[in-house]
């Protein structure tokens, strides 16, 4: 009779040294051992003549997916060899009737975020598709899941999303609340927005769970037993305003101010022919800083905007979607937005006077100007605009002006100055609402900061009168 392929966890004892441990099957499913830290595979090859084989140990790693799809291999060649056939070694393995790993789920979502990204490409409207910007954040939290599942022995998707209800090898309850503990403790913190960043994990997360039709968290009206996670599990993000969150952060007058005084030394060195670095064309960092500022546009939006999207008679730039954008930069903007912003009049100044310097310089190095307002050295998209604004952040600091190494994320950062800039100043919050480019009010009002200097002025106008 032949001997039944088996694994073996190599475990560490008490006292020192290692064992050895087989592990049990339960329901077509391995029975994870704790404090594994390597596995390996025993069998006895098979003979075809009756003729006596000496037991094989291989070591087969610590990665517990790989080393079922190791032990699946050989259970499958030893069968072929006893029924007298030959193994085939690049035959693929006939498909799992168990549950479903989740390394297999992770490759079966991975390629459905790819599926999704070609219909952006081909034009499909949000909720079809997705843009080649958002990949990172997806891949990045079903990878990172992947990571933590495979360190604490979880190998299985859930094969059922009723409350409770999920095996110890699954993903659980118990398991993605100490998920949660584990990015709390060793996700480094972003600005401050590190509970921000959770919450967003747990909701890619949410959504790869959904595309395999398991709920992660209970519905809080229905309360029909369905979900892993209860309501006040999942982690939230911290919202201005509420139980005590921080307030909608933005760049003082003096920051701006000295922000803008580093880079137009940036430039006059430029222009003096001291610079170093890369050579733009119509080189002035300033304009940038300005045209973020003014507008109030995402970074990739200003990098992929061309001249030709200025209206230069009616002082607007238009954010649309282009197919010509598109098939050029492999960009579009985001959920395919189209608005006009106005143009505010001294940076109407500084474009045309960027334009000229563009042309001009392109003029006497015999070549055709750039068609983008902010082109990289190269004449083409600059995928690094975020990183170029840091550089100023940290040569201001050092220049001796007063800005924090922890400072917040510009691109969002210029985006909620210019919300509360147009509050501050009269504007209506669903204009704002429009100019951002938001879909829902809640979302605007997280870009406008408070003003305490104007609530002690309303104070003391509202009760000045009351009292000696």
């Amino acid at each position: 009779m032949q001997a039944k392929v088996a694994i073996l966890a190599r475990v560490r004892k008490a006292t020192g040294g290692y064992e050895f441990i087989t592990m049990d099957e339960k329901k077509g499913r391995f029975i994870p051992v704790e404090g594994a830290i390597s596995y390996l595979i025993r069998y006895t090859p098979a003979s075809t003549n009756g003729a006596k084989m000496r037991r094989k140990v291989v070591p087969a790693g610590r990665n517990f997916p790989e080393v079922l799809a190791r032990y699946t291999h050989i259970e499958r060649d030893q069968s072929l060899i006893r029924n007298g056939m030959e193994p085939e070694p690049n035959a693929e393995l006939p498909k799992k009737t168990g549950p479903l790993t989740i390394d297999e789920a992770v490759s079966q979502y991975l390629e459905h975020i790819n599926e999704r990204v070609t219909a952006w490409r081909a034009g499909a409207k949000k909720g079809d598709a997705l843009s080649p910007n958002s990949i990172s954040t997806y891949t990045r939290s079903v990878k990172d899941l992947q990571t933590y599942c495979r360190e604490v022995g979880v190998v299985y998707m859930p094969t059922t999303d009723e409350t409770g209800k999920q095996e110890a090898d699954e993903i659980n309850q118990k398991m993605l609340v100490n998920y949660k503990w584990h990015l709390y403790k060793n996700l480094a913190r972003r600005k401050g927005q590190q509970s921000e960043t959770i919450a967003t994990r747990f909701r890619n997360i949410s959504i790869f769970l959904g595309f395999h039709k398991i709920q992660m968290v209970q519905n809080r009206n229905f309360r029909d037993g369905r979900g892993l996670l209860m309501p006040n599990e999942m982690p939230r993000a911290a919202r201005p305003g509420r139980n005590g969150a921080p307030e909608v952060i933005i760049y003082s007058d003096e920051q701006l101010e000295a922000l803008f005084f580093v880079a137009d030394r940036e430039t006059a060195t430029y222009r003096n022919n001291l610079w170093t670095g890369p050579k733009r064309s119509g080189h002035n960092e300033q304009d940038f800083l300005q045209f973020l500022l003014k507008l109030g546009i995402r970074a990739s939006q200003a990098t992929h905007a061309e001249w030709s999207d200025i209206d230069w008679n009616n002082s607007a730039f238009e954010v649309k979607d282009s197919q010509d954008k598109l098939e050029k930069y492999d960009w579009r903007p985001k959920d395919h937005e189209r608005r006009v912003l106005p143009i505010e009049e001294k940076l109407l100044a500084r474009l045309k006077a960027r334009k000229f310097r563009q042309e001009t310089q392109a003029r006497d190095e015999d070549r055709n100007a750039p068609s983008l307002i902010f082109p990289n050295s190269n004449g083409d998209v600059d995928l690094m605009p975020v990183a170029r604004i840091h550089k100023l952040m940290d040569k201001t600091r050092k220049a001796g002006f007063p800005w924090p190494a922890d400072s917040p994320d510009p691109d969002h950062t210029f985006r909620k100055n210019y919300a509360t800039g147009l509050h501050r100043n009269g504007y209506d919050i669903k204009s704002i609402q429009h100019l951002l480019g938001h879909s829902d009010m809640e979302t605007t009002m997280g870009y406008i900061a408070g003003n305490p200097t104007a609530a002690a002025s309303a104070v003391s106008k509202a009760f000045g009168s009351y009292g000696d």
